[in-house]
This record gives C-alpha cells, sequence and structure tokens, in this order.
C-alpha cells in the first residue's frame, strides 16, 4: 500500500510542477505580466525558473509600487535583460551583499556610487 500511495503523491508532484512550467512560459503570462516584463519577452521562455519566478513576484508587486519605483524597474528591466547569466548573479550577489550592510554603511555606499555616476 505504501508503494501505491507513494506513486500516487509522486504522479500529483509531477504534475503540478509541469502546470508550473507550463503556467510560466510567456504565452501563459496574463496581460499585466506580459505588459511589466514586455522587454524580456524575446527571452523569457529560455530563462531559468528560478529567474522567472524572481521576476513574476515583481511583476506582482509592480502594481503596488510608487511611480519613482514603477520608472526605475521599467529602465532597469532591459538592462538586465542584456546581461548574461554570469553577469546576472553577480548582480544578485552584489544585491544581497548590500541589503545585508548596516543602513549607515549602505547610506555611505550609495553616497559614494552617487557621487562616481554624477557627471563631471
Amino acid at each position: 500500500m505504501a508503494k501505491k500511495q507513494l506513486a500516487v503523491i509522486l504522479t500529483f508532484l509531477s504534475l503540478i510542477w509541469a502546470g508550473q512550467v507550463r503556467a510560466q512560459a510567456w504565452n501563459a503570462l496574463n496581460p499585466q505580466q506580459q505588459s511589466v516584463l514586455a522587454p524580456l519577452a524575446g527571452q523569457w521562455d529560455g530563462l531559468p525558473q528560478a529567474e522567472k519566478a524572481n521576476l513574476l513576484d515583481a511583476a506582482q508587486r509592480y502594481p503596488k509600487m510608487t511611480p519613482a519605483e514603477q520608472e526605475n524597474f521599467r529602465a532597469r528591466l532591459p538592462e538586465w535583460g542584456k546581461l548574461d547569466p554570469a553577469a546576472r548573479k553577480a548582480a544578485r550577489e552584489n544585491y544581497d551583499k548590500l541589503k545585508n550592510l548596516p543602513p549607515d554603511q549602505r547610506e555611505k555606499l550609495k553616497e559614494k556610487l552617487r557621487s562616481q555616476d554624477a557627471p563631471k
């Protein structure tokens, strides 16, 4: 009986997983998700599942963002799409490091980066 139950559970889990994979195909996204993620339309189906999940989370948060946050997201998304996988991984790691800094150190680093980006 245990083998039969395990087989049923594994079948069920595989169906759920397959549904999630199909649901993350570009043509299966809803119109709001496609609108927000449009700069990545051409490469969406080739993105790793974890990256799709992160981007879908961002698309879900998008309507709740301030206009400035939405503008920033829309401006950076095409840049993100141009990065190769190694550069994306490095960007995520750098973001995680920045996020984990104490607030005062984070502000100092942001100010330093702003001053480097300022026109000379």
